[in-house]
């Protein structure tokens, strides 16, 4: 799994050639207060990531802090290392960090960040990304696929404050094979069922 959880203080994607142990340590400096841009300078450097090679230039990570959201110190940072498949690249805004490898071109960056950046008046965390995935793969996604699976693989998950032991919502779905079904599909599928079995707590979208 690339994501990395610090309920209440902010989350980390850990991507391309995936380092669990930088997931992890970003996780718990986040956890800590620190901010995204130390966080990325920290992982993504020889002292914490090398075995004989500097192994940082594969990895790519993405860092969102709720603790500062209107401070520089607390805007979103990430990186890409060089090494990373093409296209590779990333962009983020106050509130969001988008990255992608091995992906058909930008427009699978842009999309997904337009359509999170679009539903913001409307829209609740979990659905602005869903939409963000769902625009990704509208695009083409990841370039080992077909345009029309778009990816291997697809999860939303969120975290409330004080979730500890799980997060509030945890939907994944893994492991297709190429040629397979389109996973962000499949997951849409999955989270409109989680919707309908917890009314009480999805708000769900808003019409315009």
């Amino acid at each position: 799994m690339i994501a990395g959880l610090a309920p209440g203080h902010g989350a980390i994607a850990a991507q391309a050639f995936t380092n669990p142990a930088g997931r992890d340590e970003g996780a718990a400096r986040l956890a800590e207060g620190t901010s995204p841009q130390e966080i990325v300078r920290e992982l993504a450097s020889s002292d914490f990531d090398w075995l004989g090679l500097p192994f940082y230039r594969l990895r790519q990570y993405g860092v969102v802090s709720l603790d500062e959201p209107t401070a520089l110190a607390g805007a979103p940072a990430s990186y890409t290392g060089p090494w990373t498949l093409d296209w590779h690249g990333q962009r983020h805004g106050r509130d969001v960090s988008v990255q992608g490898n091995t992906l058909y071109g930008p427009e699978v960056v842009d999309g997904a960040f337009d359509a999170y950046a679009a539903s913001a008046a409307r829209c609740p965390l979990a659905d602005r990304l869903l939409l963000a995935l769902e625009a990704g793969a509208a695009q083409g996604g990841d370039r080992r696929c077909s345009r029309q699976q778009a990816a291997l693989s697809a999860f939303v998950i969120v975290a409330k404050p004080g979730d500890e032991a799980a997060p509030w919502m945890r939907l994944v779905v893994d492991h297709l094979a190429k040629g397979g079904a389109n996973p962000v599909a499949l997951l849409r599928r999955e989270f409109d069922d989680w919707q309908t079995q917890h009314r009480a707590e999805a708000e769900g979208c808003t019409a315009r």
